[in-house]
């Protein structure tokens, strides 16, 4: 096949199709954590900056799981990092309980 401008950029959209069809399909299959939920854990968390420096994501990330929802992977890895610091996250109320060290 002769390498033209059009076979590349059909290549391109066709790559690009591919991918978002297919993001789609896992994201859509997956339970989110509620918009609402997920804005009570990021406040109990001391907010977006907080949460954006603990999970070393960008702040607009952070601020989109206020509209949009958490997904499961990322709810597991705020969940992880969250229990280095001795809070703990209930998923289902929002709430932040502190774990004390005895």
């Amino acid at each position: 096949m002769k390498r033209t401008l059009a076979n590349i950029a059909n290549a391109i959209i066709a790559n690009f199709w591919l991918r978002r069809t297919c993001d789609y399909r896992i994201i859509g299959a997956m339970e989110t954590i509620s918009p609402e939920i997920a804005g009570c854990i990021i406040d109990g968390l001391d907010g977006t900056t907080a949460v954006a420096k603990l999970l070393k994501l960008p702040k607009s990330t952070v601020h989109s799981w206020r509209r949009i929802g958490m997904s499961p992977s990322r709810a597991d890895h705020l969940r992880l990092a969250t229990a280095g610091t001795g809070k703990e996250i209930d998923f289902a109320t929002g709430k932040i309980v502190e774990q004390v060290m005895a």
